[in-house]
C-alpha cells in the first residue's frame, strides 16, 4: 500500500497552487472583492507588486489598501509572515513564494480622518536599528519567562515612561493573551491590589526599580524580593525584557509614533508564551 504524503509546510490543504505563490489572507469586509474567498494567490518580488497584481485580478482591492501616494492607508495593516509591514520597508517589503501576508483592517467602518505622523520612522530610516532591538525582543519572548508576567512588565514601565503607543499596543496583546479587565485597571496601583502573584509583584517591583534607576538606585531590598521569586537565569532574562521596554519606549516616545492603530495579529499571538493562570 503505497503511503500517504505528509501535507508540505506552507501548503493550504486543497490549495497546493499556492505553493509558489504568496499567500494572501483577505479579510471579510473585502471579499465581496474576491469573489467571497478568503484565501487568494498573489506574486511579486514586493507588497507593492503583489497588490498590483491582486488588483488586476480583483479591481478595486489597491484602492482600499493604498492611498493616492501609494501608502498604506492609516486604517489598514499589512502582516508578511506576522510581522508588521509598517515596521520592516512598508510597501516595499520583500516577498518570496511561499510567504503569508495577512490584511487586517485596524477599525471596522468610518471614514479615515487626517492625524498626526511620527517624527521619524525610524524602522525605514534605520531598518538595522529596528531590527537589532526586535533580535533582543525575539530572545526575550522565547526566554521562558511567562507571557503574562513580560506583558505586565513591558505595560508597567510604558506607564512609568508615558509612553502610549507601547501601552495601547501592550494593552491589547495582554487582552488577547486573555488577561483580565480588571488586573490591567489595577496595575498603576499594583502594590495596592491582591490580584497579582508574589512573582508578578517581584517582578514589577524590579521594574520601577530599573525604570525609575535614576531614582531608585536598583536598592538591595528589591533585588532580594526578586532573588526570591527568580533563579538567575529568570532574573538576568527578567532584566533584560525590562531593558527592551525601556527602549522601545524611547524610540517610540523619542520619534512620537502615533498609538490606537495597532492590532494584534493572530500569527504573532500564537507564537508568544502561554499566558500562565493568575492567582
Amino acid at each position: 500500500m503505497a503511503m500517504q504524503r505528509e501535507p508540505e509546510s506552507g501548503v493550504i490543504p486543497g490549495q497546493e497552487n499556492l505553493r509558489l505563490s504568496v499567500i494572501v489572507r483577505i479579510p471579510t469586509p473585502l471579499r465581496k472583492l474576491t469573489n467571497d474567498q478568503d484565501v487568494v494567490s498573489g506574486s511579486g518580488d514586493t507588497l507593492t507588486q503583489c497588490i498590483d497584481g491582486l488588483d488586476a485580478q480583483y479591481p478595486g482591492l489597491k484602492d482600499r489598501l493604498l492611498d493616492e501616494t501609494g501608502e498604506l492607508r492609516r486604517f489598514v495593516n499589512i502582516y508578511v509572515n506576522g510581522e508588521d509591514v509598517r515596521f520592516a520597508q512598508g510597501v516595499q517589503t520583500a516577498l518570496k513564494p511561499g510567504d503569508e501576508i495577512s490584511i487586517v483592517p485596524a477599525v471596522a467602518g468610518g471614514s479615515e480622518r487626517p492625524r498626526s505622523e511620527p517624527r521619524l520612522k525610524y524602522y525605514r530610516a534605520s531598518p538595522g536599528a529596528y531590527q537589532a532591538l526586535k533580535q533582543l525582543q525575539d530572545y526575550v519572548e522565547q526566554s521562558g519567562l511567562e507571557g503574562s508576567l513580560l506583558e505586565l512588565v513591558k505595560l508597567r514601565a510604558s506607564q512609568l515612561n508615558s509612553c502610549a503607543f507601547c501601552f495601547d499596543m501592550h494593552w491589547k496583546e495582554a487582552r488577547a493573551m486573555g488577561e483580565s479587565e480588571e488586573r490591567l485597571y489595577m496595575l498603576n496601583v499594583w502594590g495596592e491590589s491582591h490580584l497579582y502573584s508574589e512573582r508578578e509583584r517581584a517582578a514589577l517591583a524590579w521594574t520601577e526599580a530599573l525604570t525609575l534607576v535614576s531614582q531608585t538606585g536598583a536598592p538591595d531590598d528589591v533585588y532580594e524580593e526578586a532573588r526570591a521569586q527568580f533563579d538567575e537565569k529568570e532574573i538576568s532574562d527578567l532584566t533584560l525584557a525590562i531593558a527592551a521596554i525601556n527602549a522601545w519606549n524611547r524610540m517610540a516616545i523619542g520619534f512620537r509614533l502615533v498609538p490606537g492603530w495597532y492590532e494584534v495579529c493572530e500569527k504573532r499571538l500564537a507564537s508568544a508564551p502561554a499566558l500562565a493562570a493568575n492567582v
